[in-house]
């Protein structure tokens, strides 16, 4: 298992509140790494006695890393969680102190993954339209560059406007 290139960060590129009261986490790892990820998952006072195991799914691959994701539905907002992550060889718990064969749960306050409260500021709205939306990022600077030195580095050129 590729442990460096195994990544989950508690912010929005990788856990975030929808509007449904929904929340979704994702994972990254080498590509071609295909790996069993769970996670373990509940309220933020009762996970070291009581928590939720849900699988994540593999969602998509850049080429350089595969995406796995899951969508859950915290019956609480303050929702904290951990990565139990294995292969036919190995498996390793993923949280906050980073990776470990075994996990304390009675002191999993120390080191879990958490949103601390989830409220309706954190939670990402996009408008309908957004979906089929096209952007296009136009760098004016690339046209003409203000210092005409740069443009032309072996001529000697007279700027038009001058103070």
């Amino acid at each position: 298992m590729n442990l460096p290139s195994i990544r989950h960060r508690a912010d929005s590129a990788y856990s975030y509140a929808l509007p449904d009261g929904r929340v979704t986490l994702r994972v990254s790892v080498a590509a071609g790494e295909r790996l069993r990820i769970r996670v373990l998952w509940g309220n933020k006072y009762h996970f070291s006695t009581t928590r939720h195991s849900d699988a994540l799914r593999f969602a998509c691959t850049d080429g350089i890393h595969d995406w796995y994701t899951v969508t859950l539905r915290p019956e609480d907002p303050r929702f904290v969680y951990i990565f139990y992550i294995e292969n036919e060889a190995e498996a390793y718990y993923l949280s906050e102190a980073g990776f470990s064969q075994t996990y304390d749960f009675p002191l999993c306050y120390f080191s879990t993954f958490q949103l601390p409260y989830i409220q309706s500021p954190d939670v990402q709205s996009p408008p309908a339209w957004l979906q089929n939306a096209v952007f296009y990022q136009i760098f004016p600077e690339r046209f003409a560059c203000g210092d005409m030195h740069k443009d032309y580095p072996d001529k000697k050129v007279i700027p038009i406007y001058t103070r």
